[in-house]
């Protein structure tokens, strides 16, 4: 088994994986899809990704650690501005409303403030790993944790490991970090679990997903 540590930490950062019409809300923690879409984003991978969505979602496991509490903010945002009627395709991106009319629409946006993780990814699949690693390293298209306002603060990769405690470790000792919670799929007595429907199937216009089991433990 390898492990690989990675580190998110940025001013802000949107998790949004319930978000609806005017609200784009934002979880407390990466979705697996969000982890999964910056690989792909990483290794400059684009479509559908069917196979590969197929190959991390069967061979990686994936342990979520927050490091910090929990601040929200939420932002306004006007859409629907400045765009030609003339023109079709700008005529498109304009708000419609039920009695035919239109006009700029006002978007809630949350995010979260000051947040800090650390994701370790494992697998007995030790080439997939160094290539997800590597990846990380020498990303070939830019990296945003949720929106591209939401820019790392610093570097994600935090290297190879031969355990998972080694792994946390680095947090510890770099960054003197300890875990608020911890988010995975392994079992934990109780703990608190749930599901959610934030693992890709299918990527690209028409994207598909599926729930999974989750367990949220408090340190």
């Amino acid at each position: 088994m390898k492990y690989l540590a990675l580190y998110f930490s940025a001013p802000t950062m949107s998790w949004g994986t319930s978000s609806k019409f005017d609200t784009k809300s934002t979880d407390e923690y990466p979705s697996k899809s969000a982890i999964i879409g910056m690989i792909c984003t990483a290794l400059g991978k684009s479509g559908e990704q069917i196979e590969f969505l197929k190959l991390l979602n069967e061979e990686i496991n994936f342990n979520v650690y927050c490091f910090s509490d929990i601040h929200y903010m939420t932002d306004f945002q006007t859409i629907g501005c400045g765009y030609d009627s003339n023109t079709y395709w700008e005529r498109q991106m304009i708000p419609h409303r039920m009695n035919n009319g239109s006009s700029p629409q006002l978007v809630n946006k949350e995010y979260l403030v000051g947040q800090k993780y650390g994701i370790i990814i494992s697998s007995e699949n030790e080439d997939l790993i160094n290539e997800i690693g590597n990846g990380f390293k020498h990303p070939i298209w830019p990296i945003f944790f949720g929106r591209k306002c939401n820019i790392p603060d610093s570097r994600i990769f935090k290297g190879y490991y031969s355990s998972e405690n080694d792994a946390l470790n680095i947090f510890k000792e770099k960054y003197n970090l300890e875990p608020k919670f911890l988010i995975t799929e392994q079992t934990i007595n109780n703990a608190n679990y749930f599901y959610k429907n934030d693992v890709p199937v299918q990527f690209g216009k028409n994207k598909i997903y599926k729930r999974r089991l989750i367990y949220k433990k408090y340190f």
